[in-house]
């Protein structure tokens, strides 16, 4: 399922357009007072080792960035998680006594029929539902199985972003920039869309008034994404952990997210971007095309920061980089994991190093473990505990990215006496 690329020089946003977006929305009157629903769609089915303590214990990154990116905009924002709230339904949603004006839902390809199952739900309040968005690995790669649900084909997902956190935010200034008085948010997009005020934003999948010579309706796809170029710009995750909904079994939210002070009770690590993108263009995978065949990261004293605040905050020692290849320039590397080792950390005022205080996993290559071993012992030093790697032939016969047997048992080696 590879995905189309943008054309060369057209790959990024502006530098500075996520600030520029958050201050304008934020700045909106009455964005203050919508009401918006965050699911992490899950299905209990899929439950498997190695992963049956870490999935209930590990909020998902993409979660906490879409509640960060809501907001920071203005907008009153809770998370679903449904390995902890599995009955929460939108329809039964309410945030200060109000129903929710949006709704989204994210989820991987084996967790679809949940997320399909909220969109129905949501569905059946009639003309008073939310305004439905859909996200994630599943929406990315299929946005077309976002429609045509239900027995009769007549339900979907308004609109699906094939992309990040960017082109949520295009959405959203589009539609509050031209929200009518007295409109509720779903309204507002209907007509957006019907007057082609968003074939300009890409990153979207939604189903436009056409209809084909069998009378069908038509899907508008508005092309890949543009990137942020500089991940700084992002919103920090310490905004979207703390608007995450508490564990328990109702059909309704609670009052009141998890407090930051009781979040490590439930979570035990938390998923953080260091990196985007992978300098191999391996035929089987997909992240290549997704990352436009760049590399992206944020800066060393951003991340340095998020550490010591997540850490600090939320009392949560497990770090997950969501990285395609950490190791993926030496430069960069270096730099991060140099600033990380350099911070110090008050844990219950006893001040710790890095090693002492985190324990950061990541994912890379083998070959660029390897050929930047002597990074290892810095690694150590930065609380890096965990790398997973890709390992698919030691042969180099069917895939070929440097890896041998002899170089594999030697980094390992390393790894360990580290």
């Amino acid at each position: 399922m590879e995905l189309p690329m943008r054309s060369t020089g057209d790959v990024f946003a502006p530098a500075g357009r996520v600030a520029e977006l958050i201050g304008r929305i934020a700045a909106r009157p009455g964005v203050g007072d919508i009401p918006v629903a965050c699911f992490y769609a899950f299905d209990v089915r899929t439950r498997m080792l190695p992963f049956l303590f870490y999935d209930s214990r590990m909020l998902p990154g993409g979660l906490t960035a879409i509640l960060s990116a809501f907001h920071s905009a203005g907008f009153n924002a809770r998370g679903v998680f449904q390995m902890w709230s599995p009955n929460v339904r939108p329809s039964k949603c309410r945030l200060d006594g109000k129903p929710i004006q949006i709704m989204t839902t994210t989820a991987m390809q084996i967790n679809s029929a949940p997320s399909f199952e909220l969109i129905q739900d949501a569905w059946s309040m009639g003309e008073d539902r939310p305004l439905i968005l859909a996200g994630g690995p599943k929406a990315i790669y299929e946005p077309d199985h976002y429609f045509g649900l239900g027995p009769k084909g007549d339900i979907h997902a308004d609109a699906v972003a094939t992309g990040e956190e960017l082109v949520l935010l295009e959405l959203l200034d589009r539609i509050t920039a031209n929200r009518g008085v007295n409109e509720t948010v779903l309204q507002a997009f209907r007509r957006c869309r019907d007057e082609a005020l968003l074939d300009d934003i890409p990153g979207l999948v939604f189903m436009s008034k056409e209809r084909d010579a069998g009378g069908r309706p038509v899907l508008h796809n508005t092309g890949p994404q543009r990137l942020v170029q500089d991940l700084d710009e992002l919103p920090h995750p310490q905004i979207g952990l703390t608007l995450v909904e508490p564990k328990h079994r109702a059909e309704t939210l609670s009052p009141m997210p998890i407090s930051p002070n009781k979040l490590h009770n439930v979570v035990r690590a938390i998923s953080i971007v260091t990196t985007r993108g992978c300098r191999f263009g391996c035929q089987f995978c997909g992240i290549t095309a997704y990352s436009q065949r760049t590399w992206r990261h944020k800066s060393p004293e951003r991340l340095a920061d998020e550490f010591k605040v997540l850490r600090e905050k939320f009392n949560v020692p497990y770090f997950f980089g969501a990285d395609d290849n950490f190791f993926n320039d030496r430069q960069t590397t270096e730099s991060i994991l140099t600033a990380i080792a350099a911070t110090t950390y008050n844990i219950g005022g006893k001040t710790k190093n890095a090693r002492q205080a985190i324990r950061f996993c990541t994912e890379a290559t083998a070959t660029d473990v390897y050929n930047n071993r002597d990074l290892i012992p810095l690694a150590r030093d930065a609380g890096t505990w965990a790398i997973w790697f890709g390992i698919e032939d030691l042969s180099l016969k069917l895939v070929n990215k440097g890896q041998t047997p002899t170089k594999t048992i030697e980094m390992f080696r390393l790894l360990n006496e580290n």
